[in-house]
Formats: C-alpha cells, sequence, structure tokens
C-alpha cells in the first residue's frame, strides 16, 4: 500500500515539473488564445469519433481478445468494462488501472488473473503493431522516388508474410514458450503456456481483432489530424501518418499520468516546423481531451455499474459463474 502511494506521488510530481517546464517557456496566455481560436465543428465531430471508438471500437476489440482467450462476454459487458475502467485507468500511475478489469473478470467470470493479463498485454502488443504500420504506410508515402516507394511495399510485404508464417506454426510457438518458461518467472510461465495453449482461438480471431485495432489506432490518429485541421495547422497527412502515433505512443509510456507532459513534449519536437510552440501545446492538449479525458468524462456514467459489479460478491456472482 505504501508503495502504491509513492509510486503515484512520485508520477504526479514528474507529470507537475514537466507541464512546469513547458510553460516556464510558453506563455499560458497564447496557449489560451489559440484555444480560443478552435475550430468548435471540427472539435465537435472529433468527441463524436472519439465516443464511438472508445465505446464501441475498443469495446469489440476486448470482446474479441477475450473470447480468443476463452472468456465469452456480451458486446454491452465489454462496454461497461471498457468505459467504467477508463476514469480508474487514466487517473492511476503506470497502467496500474489496467488491474480493476483483470479483478472484475476475475470476479464476475472465474477468469483466471494471469489470462486477464495476458488479454491486457496482447492489446498493448497490438495496438503497438498497429502504430507501427501506420508509421511504415506515412514513411512509405513520404519517399520521394517511386521505386524507392515499390522497394519499401515489397519489403512491408515479405516482413509480413514472414510474421503470418511464423505466428502460424503452433509447433514453433510451444517450442519458444517452452524455452521461456525454463527461464522465467513462474507467473510469466502461466502465460506464456496459456499463450501457447490459446493459440489456436487466437489465430481464430486474429483477423478481426487486427481490423479492430487498426480501426481503433487509425481513429486516434485522425481524430489528432483533425485538431490540427481545428487550430488552422497545415500538416500534409503523410506526415501526420508518421509523427502522431509517436506521440500517442509517448504518451502511454508510464512515465506521466494520463500522458500529460510526454504528449506535448514530443509534439513540440515532431510539428516544430508546421506551427508556433504555443499552437502546438494547445493542439496536444486538444488531443488528450479529445481521445482521453472526454472518454473518461463518458465513463463516469458507466463507473458506478461497474465498481458495484466488481465489488459484488453473493448469489447473483456464483450464479452468474
Amino acid at each position: 500500500m505504501k508503495g502504491a502511494r509513492i509510486r503515484l506521488a512520485v508520477t504526479w510530481l514528474i507529470t507537475i515539473l514537466i507541464l512546469i517546464a513547458l510553460f516556464w517557456k510558453i506563455r499560458p496566455a497564447e496557449v489560451v488564445r489559440a484555444l480560443g481560436d478552435i475550430d468548435l465543428g471540427l472539435l465537435i465531430a472529433a468527441l463524436l469519433l472519439s465516443t464511438v471508438n472508445h465505446a464501441l471500437v475498443a469495446a469489440e476489440r476486448l470482446r474479441r481478445i477475450l473470447q480468443a482467450l476463452g472468456c465469452r462476454i456480451s458486446l454491452g459487458e465489454a462496454i461497461l468494462i471498457r468505459m467504467g475502467g477508463a476514469p480508474i485507468k487514466g487517473l492511476l500511475p503506470v497502467k496500474s488501472g489496467e488491474l480493476a478489469k483483470v479483478l472484475y473478470l476475475k470476479r464476475r467470470h472465474s477468469f483466471p488473473y494471469h489470462s486477464g493479463i495476458l488479454a491486457t498485454a496482447l492489446g498493448y502488443l497490438i495496438s503497438l503493431l498497429s502504430f507501427s504500420l501506420f508509421i511504415l504506410a506515412g514513411w512509405a508515402l513520404t519517399v520521394e522516388e517511386p521505386p524507392d516507394r515499390l522497394s519499401l511495399g515489397l519489403a512491408l510485404l515479405i516482413g509480413l508474410l514472414l510474421v503470418t508464417l511464423v505466428l502460424a506454426r503452433a509447433p514453433l510457438g510451444r517450442a519458444i514458450s517452452r524455452a521461456l518458461r525454463r527461464i522465467q518467472s513462474d507467473t510469466l510461465s502461466r502465460i506464456l503456456d496459456l499463450l501457447s495453449r490459446q493459440l489456436e482461438g487466437l489465430k481464430r480471431e486474429a483477423l478481426r481483432i487486427g481490423v479492430y485495432s487498426i480501426l481503433l489506432e487509425g481513429c486516434k490518429v485522425i481524430n489528432a489530424f483533425i485538431i490540427f485541421k481545428a487550430l488552422g495547422m497545415e500538416v500534409p497527412f503523410s506526415v501526420a501518418l508518421f509523427r502522431i502515433p509517436l506521440t500517442i505512443m509517448a504518451a502511454n509510456l508510464p512515465i506521466t499520468i494520463a500522458g500529460l507532459g510526454t504528449r506535448e513534449t514530443s509534439t513540440l519536437i515532431l510539428f516544430s516546423d508546421y506551427a508556433p510552440e504555443s499552437i502546438l501545446v494547445a493542439a496536444s492538449l486538444s488531443t488528450s481531451m479529445v481521445n482521453l479525458f472526454f472518454p473518461m468524462l463518458v465513463g463516469l456514467v458507466f463507473t458506478k455499474r461497474f465498481l458495484g459489479r466488481l465489488l459484488l460478491e453473493g448469489e447473483e456472482t456464483q450464479a452468474r459463474e
């Protein structure tokens, strides 16, 4: 308990220090002025897209991942888990809020803890692969010479085929799992063993999970691009496709609360050629509001019910299990 409080305090301290350093150089009044000039129509469009993305697309991806691992839940319950847990996940440090989802699945569906951790880890891994795909696509679009684009496209296609071939070979996956289990901890060994046993289920759902992941993370990239447009930034789409995922990945690092500070810093570094610093900070804060804080605010509608189910222990829970 004491360690958790220390981590929370340290994370908040780092967040505050980064923000102080940013606004030490950039006048807050200039950022406020830039926010006042934002195109409200585009902002509302981004908020609507974010709501649909988090409430439906993210929930369906979660449902598919859990189904591949042997836990079947309805889309409605997936929405409850995703949206109800969003405020908890966003405000707690180093992604510890994800444990609420793991605990919920354990209590409501007898889903083992290591299986819940694996589902969470798979979500982050697939998101990382989706962002990598966007980055490579943006890079390919920024290459000027057609032969170079063709070579890069062929290289990406060959790489994708090789990855698919490796994943399709269950014996190879099991052999790697056995080798890693000899040198890793008991908890990780259970996760690796589960991954090996659930490989068939994952392969059956792989295409659907991949599509929903690309759609989920793609909407976040598009939302950031919409915010750029709303603030009058003229960023080529190919550049945005290459660089925006990098800012999102930086914000996902477990360093600050809700990615505050890291998102702003990465945006300043990557888009310094396209707008003044005050507009870049305004764009980053607006993106955080659209892609993170607004879904958390909407999630508060579900949080009471989510926590009620999470903490419920009785005949209803036992009958459900």
